[in-house]
């Protein structure tokens, strides 16, 4: 007989979280996801193997996006384990790597602080502006929003103008370079105004981050393509204030995924974070380079 795995919401995570007498998991999923369709039926039998020392419930994204935002998750199914009140893993639907990780937790970690803690609330971005000048190479889509909103104000490609852009509190800011990788128009930015950045790197095409490097206050960054330029990897190293790295899965070997978990060890790679004193106690391969579902 298979165990069900309870739905939460925002104030029963809260107080699981701060009272969990076990190590906590967290579905991320959606009743349309068929991908978590096919996981349900292995997350109960799972469920009822480790009841003794782990306790399994569900968030549902579309019920419950302010989770979502607070966990920075992206894509569905995502797990999100607990211990002692503090993330110390996030993952796709790997239920063999979530065993490992209880194996490795017979010894106590400390916290990380990943979102708010129990009873905590998330801190609201501030008010800020963001003022481009002159033409704007390719298609650089502005996208002020909280959570999904919409806000949004385009350039078109070759067009010579000036922008202000008013982003409101609690807004966060999101640019998408698709036609064209010159980042030039970065360069006159704040350090702290972008929160995302997307990049289409299509078939290779050059790439250079520098401009993008010196946005520190960058959490997130999602480069889609067939393969990263050389010296990419390199210059997403240097990196270390992101929250949320996407990078295609080709690009990656196993000594490149193992050296960027290194140089970004509390950035969230391709889905995948784990506390680093917890990685270190994980059989060899400390990391498993494993397809989506």
């Amino acid at each position: 007989m298979s165990r069900r795995v309870p739905y939460v919401n925002a104030e029963q995570l809260t107080s699981l979280r701060a009272n969990a007498d076990r190590p906590l998991l967290v579905e991320f999923t959606a009743k349309w996801c068929p991908p978590c369709k096919e996981l349900r039926p292995e997350l109960k039998k799972f469920a009822r193997a480790e009841r003794d020392r782990l306790q399994i419930v569900a968030v549902d994204v579309d019920d419950h996006d302010e989770l979502s935002e607070t966990y920075g998750v992206h894509a569905i199914p995502t797990l999100v384990l607990f211990h002692q009140g503090a993330v110390v893993a996030k993952m796709d639907a790997d239920l063999e790597r979530v065993s490992e990780l209880l194996d490795a937790l017979e010894i106590p970690l400390p916290a990380f602080a990943f979102g708010p803690g129990p009873g905590e609330a998330a801190q609201p971005r501030p008010a800020r502006r963001l003022h481009f000048t002159g033409p704007v190479l390719g298609g650089l889509e502005i996208t002020a929003q909280p959570g999904l909103a919409t806000a949004t104000d385009s350039h078109q490609a070759g067009v010579l103008n000036e922008t202000v852009v008013e982003v409101p509190v609690g807004h966060t800011v999101s640019l998408t370079f698709t036609e064209n990788l010159d980042f030039t128009p970065l360069t006159g930015l704040a350090p702290d105004a972008l929160d995302s950045l997307l990049i289409d790197v299509g078939e290779g095409r050059d790439v250079d981050l520098t401009p993008v490097l010196r946005l520190t206050g960058l959490t997130d960054l999602r480069i889609w393509g067939e393969t990263l330029p050389a010296g990419t990897l390199d210059q997403l190293a240097a990196m270390t204030g992101l929250r949320n790295l996407e990078i295609p899965d080709e690009a990656l070997t196993q000594a490149g995924l193992d050296a960027l978990h290194a140089s970004l060890p509390f950035t969230v790679i391709n889905s995948e974070w784990i506390d680093p004193s917890l990685r270190a106690r994980l059989p060899v391969p400390t990391t498993a380079h494993r397809p989506r579902l």
